[in-house]
């Protein structure tokens, strides 16, 4: 009788065990997934703040809300390593955006009217190189999260119930 309950007793730990393998293991694919879902949002917030900033030219209304693009900057900051590089080059385009925003600011209040030709032309050529440097920033963007959106070398567990003997 004793040793049927300690060979029962062994079984229940062992099941035990086993369950608490299992939901570990969906633990850590759920917070993958949490984490890839709040990775993709910035990525996405800061796609659509900048095609905001682009469709805002000639537009006679006021600047697009950056609301967005802050919060998402903010939550860079905390789910992205330093080694990806991503704040740095956030700061980089919020830089470039708020010159691109300036620029149409002036143009669409009349503040370059009043301005010579040559200073009108160093707006000018600024803002060429700021949107030069946002048509490029896409790939950059796109390479520099990459890292951490792909599920490329993700293998998929063919048979659920995988032990570890």
């Amino acid at each position: 009788m004793q040793t049927a309950t300690a060979v029962a007793t062994i079984i229940i730990a062992v099941i035990v065990a086993w369950i608490s393998l299992q939901q570990w293991k969906v633990n850590r694919e759920k917070f993958r997934l949490e984490l890839y879902s709040r990775r993709f949002e910035i990525y996405t917030a800061v796609l659509n703040y900048l095609r905001a900033v682009n469709s805002s030219a000639g537009i006679e209304s006021a600047r697009p809300s950056d609301d967005t693009f802050l919060k998402a900057y903010s939550e860079a900051v905390f789910l992205f390593p330093d080694e990806s590089g991503l704040v740095p080059l956030l700061t980089q385009f919020d830089q470039r955006a708020d010159e691109i925003l300036a620029y149409f600011d002036l143009r669409r209040d009349g503040g370059l009217a009043g301005i010579d030709g040559r200073t009108n032309k160093v707006y000018a050529d600024a803002y060429k190189q700021n949107h030069e440097w946002m048509d490029d920033f896409v790939l950059k963007l796109q390479e520099t999260v990459a890292p951490y959106l792909n599920f490329h070398g993700y293998k998929e567990q063919n048979n659920r119930y995988q032990f570890w003997w």
